[in-house]
């Protein structure tokens, strides 16, 4: 039996294919082999061929603008703001100072409430991803946008 897994995984590596995809196969088949040690007691845990073998480790980079493209982000959605003056343009421009100068996900600006933004105190308070509020001081571009 182990000789099909080793197949199988061979097979894999042997295609050049996202980690992620191998890593789907994967847990594939660590649910089917699963199945045969828990339901049927065809293996034990010892004997099970995929409780040996790891998940491929995913190397994640993150791109992010550079100043110059910030700058230019702005300055378009500033002129944009001062010629149409449309809601767009000025929830674009100020959605970008926001997201700038709080450093919020995404998730934790849609989730904001008016009662979250202490404008006395300068504060947001954001809820994070583990549903943990935290208190973020605002800069001062984002002061001069409220």
């Amino acid at each position: 039996m182990s000789k099909i897994i080793l197949f199988i995984v061979a097979r894999i590596a042997k295609t050049i294919q996202p980690l992620y995809t191998v890593n789907s196969k994967l847990h594939i088949l660590k649910i089917f082999f699963n199945y045969f040690e828990y339901e049927i007691d065809l293996f034990t845990p010892k004997t099970n061929p995929t409780k040996k073998i790891p998940y491929a480790k995913e190397e994640i980079k993150i791109e992010v603008f550079s100043d110059e493209q910030i700058k230019q982000m702005l300055n378009y959605y500033k002129r944009l703001k001062h010629r149409d003056k449309t809601l767009y343009a000025y929830r674009d421009y100020f959605l970008i100072i926001f997201f700038l100068g709080s450093a919020c996900r995404l998730g934790e600006a849609v989730n904001l409430r008016w009662m979250d933004v202490d404008l006395n105190n300068q504060v947001i308070t954001v809820t994070g991803k583990k549903r943990v509020a935290s208190s973020i001081p605002m800069t001062d571009k984002l002061k001069m946008e409220f």
